[in-house]
């Protein structure tokens, strides 16, 4: 995804973001102030892309603006996702390490970059990132939203089952080949499926609308590459009006491949 077509994507919910990286900060515990600068490089490196999936979503199926009573809660799931993603990432990239310098030039060349909770080392970066996990259903918890937090439940599961077959491919050296569609991201795309999700629990979308939101998600972790799972236009008119939010959410998906 290029830097353009992401501040382009992101820019009709630049006042959700900013208050969903309000939330991250908050919810930074003290004792764990050493790690800040970690976890807030590791917050950067992820672009907030779960984020603005789930509210584009949201705020493409109708929601009000950014100062409506469902914002804090869609700000809560956000960040609540985005902590997720920073926790599997970095137990993601422990299969990195299996063969030493020779594993580490060939991820170099194939664009993998480390996550920035494993720069405190291994075990310490893990444990961190755990760390960020239980903190992630600290948010959702307070919220009190019931069926946000069996959707965060499920896509809990989804993730670590995407990241856990994804760990074991690559040690049984059975990885698909890089331009392989299913390569890209597995976790992530059940991440940003998740928030697709979440936005139809989330906010009170019509039938319609949540039936869309549901098999997008379900279309955006198959085997076929996400610009081909995006519903056709005339599907996306009828369940959605036209708007900035709608635009950019097919934007971002499509450059999501």
């Amino acid at each position: 995804m290029t830097p353009e077509i992401l501040q382009q994507s992101q820019a009709p919910i630049s006042a959700d973001l900013a208050a969903i990286l309000n939330v991250l900060s908050q919810e930074q515990s003290a004792h764990l102030t050493f790690a800040k600068p970690f976890i807030n490089a590791a917050i950067a490196n992820e672009h907030l892309i779960a984020s603005s999936v789930l509210m584009l979503s949201a705020r493409a199926a109708g929601a009000a603006s950014d100062d409506d009573r469902d914002a804090p809660t869609l700000h809560a799931f956000a960040a609540a996702m985005e902590l997720m993603v920073l926790s599997l990432e970095a137990h993601a990239r422990l299969g990195n390490q299996r063969s030493g310098d020779a594993a580490q030039a060939q991820n170099e060349g194939e664009g993998e970059v480390s996550s920035p909770l494993l720069s405190l080392g291994t075990p310490a970066g893990v444990l961190l990132g755990d760390v960020l996990y239980t903190r992630a259903f600290q948010i959702v918890v307070k919220t009190g939203h019931a069926p946000g937090l069996t959707e965060i439940a499920r896509a809990t599961e989804r993730m670590v089952t995407a990241a856990a077959r994804e760990h074991i491919a690559t040690t049984a050296g059975t990885h698909p080949a890089p331009d392989d569609p299913a390569r890209v991201n597995p976790f992530r795309r059940e991440a940003y499926a998740a928030c697709c999700r979440l936005a139809a629990v989330l906010t009170p979308v019509t039938q319609d609308q949540h039936a869309l939101l549901f098999s997008l998600a379900d279309r955006m972790t198959g085997s076929v590459q996400l610009e081909s799972a995006l519903p056709d236009t005339s599907v996306l008119r009828d369940c959605f009006a036209p708007s900035m939010y709608r635009d950019a959410l097919s934007g971002l998906l499509a450059s999501l491949v």
